[in-house]
């Protein structure tokens, strides 16, 4: 091929060893052909590395469900972030919120100035308190949880899904070179090849060069992907702090919305106590509300 330009010599090349590795997994999967096995250590350090790769993408997505369990709202917070939208968006509002804005809307039209007009403009208030520490919550975990372990799968997790690939492409050139170097060994008379002695012995020494080109280069590739395991594996010390960060996040989360429904219900509690014997207005008649309906069919 010395008459071929520059290029086309790089493109043969590159045709014949694409060519060369379809062929050593062919015969691999016909049984044709040995292949090099990956020491027992390599394979269990690679094992580890993409179950927790792939933990932690059960983990990112089973996360998501929790903040935004709306799986329409998901795929398309998925979409402006993969096309990297950068026009602001209006917040949507929470479900709680949604059902705060229709109870306070419900409590000043329907039903204005009577029990349960006060009680329902006071129970929407402070489902609206609640819908904004939940949204307060999923903002805080989505920053300091889930973006942080979408970081890892984009970097570290994916360089070892990459490089894993370019892995068992270093391989078939490798069982490729040693299946050229069996073969040209097995006809290394020239009587039995109808080549001279030269020819088979050039021969021989280009296929043991690609051997060790082959190898070196495998076992680099080897030595990278060791030590993109051990890094992702290493990681699990950095996802226990974004982890603790998520529990925090929650408890606080928990704490407030607590706080906000005790407030109502000693609201209710002190309405109550203060308007035992009038028709004012609030949670005050929730209670007697409740008994006149228990006793009605006795009373019947």
């Amino acid at each position: 091929m010395d008459f071929l330009p520059k290029g086309l010599k790089d493109i043969a090349a590159a045709s014949a060893t694409a060519l060369n590795r379809a062929v050593q997994f062919t015969e691999e999967r016909l049984g044709h052909s040995e292949r090099t096995e990956l020491d027992a250590y390599f394979e269990n350090l690679l094992s580890r590395a993409e179950q927790i790769k792939s933990w932690t993408e059960k983990i990112v997505t089973s996360a998501e469900a929790v903040l935004q369990p709306n799986p329409g709202t998901r795929v398309e917070d998925y979409l402006i972030e993969k096309l990297a939208v950068t026009e602001k968006r209006k917040e949507r509002l929470r479900n709680l919120e949604w059902l705060g804005s229709n109870m306070v809307a419900a409590g000043q039209e329907l039903t204005p100035g009577d029990t349960y007009g006060s009680a329902l403009i006071k129970c929407g208030q402070t489902q609206l308190k609640l819908g904004q520490v939940e949204r307060e919550f999923a903002n805080k975990a989505d920053k300091e949880f889930i973006k942080p372990l979408k970081k890892f799968l984009d970097e570290d997790a994916k360089t070892l899904s990459k490089e894993k690939r370019l892995l068992e492409v270093k391989r078939l050139d490798l069982d490729a070179a040693k299946s050229k170097v069996k073969k040209v060994r097995s006809t290394d008379q020239p009587q039995a090849s109808n080549r001279s002695y030269d020819q088979i012995v050039k021969e021989l020494d280009e296929a043991e060069a690609e051997l060790r080109r082959t190898q070196d280069e495998f076992d680099k590739q080897v030595e990278l992907v060791t030590e993109i395991c051990n890094k992702i594996i290493k990681s699990n010390e950095q996802h226990v702090k974004y982890l603790s960060k998520f529990v925090d996040a929650q408890a606080e989360f928990y704490q407030q919305q607590k706080n906000h429904l005790d407030d109502l219900l000693n609201n209710r509690t002190s309405n109550d106590d203060a308007n035992s014997h009038s028709n004012s207005t609030g949670f005050a008649t929730f209670a007697a509300l409740s008994e006149n309906s228990s006793n009605t069919p006795e009373q019947q």
